[in-house]
């Protein structure tokens, strides 16, 4: 069970709840795109950043996707078959932008979702997306890494009044 109550936010909401996190988190220079039109870019910046260790500047670009699963969390909730159809999904669309110009391969991809992921999943979704992007740092957030950072962020919590 987590500890807020991530998947009373809905898409659009969890969506703004990463944004906000990252930029409060990480860096300011984290541009929030979303929506339509965004090239497979919720969060994404070119400009390097001490991500994702602190104490050492990487260079960018580092791209965030985030994908919100209905009812995750909930009890009896099996969230993995949804989580990687949306995982396949979001592939075959990078897959698509690349012959039509629209990507840049991030030097750092990093996959947030709602959903509490098990480990051997959580393996899964970073060996698939490492084989399909020219990236080698692949990083997954699930619904307790999310958590975490609102427990270390309370000004975003309390700007998100569902979670709690």
């Amino acid at each position: 069970m987590l500890r807020y109550k991530l998947d009373d936010l809905g898409a659009y909401q969890f969506e703004k709840l990463a944004q906000s996190l990252l930029k409060a988190s990480i860096s300011l220079s984290v541009e929030s795109w979303g929506n339509r039109g965004d090239f497979g870019r919720d969060a994404y910046t070119a400009n390097p950043l001490r991500f994702p260790d602190k104490n050492v500047i990487s260079p960018g670009p580092f791209l965030f996707q985030v994908k919100f699963v209905e009812g995750a969390n909930a009890a009896g909730a099996q969230p993995v078959k949804t989580l990687l159809g949306s995982v396949s999904k979001e592939l075959a669309q990078i897959q698509k932008r690349r012959r039509s110009t629209e990507w840049e391969d991030p030097k750092c991809f990093t996959f947030i979702t709602n959903a509490w992921i098990e480990p051997n999943t959580r393996a899964t979704i970073r060996e698939r997306f490492r084989a399909a992007l020219n990236c080698k740092l692949v990083i997954v957030w699930g619904g307790d890494d999310v958590c975490d950072l609102l427990d270390a962020l309370p000004p975003i919590y309390r700007a998100f009044p569902q979670l709690l």
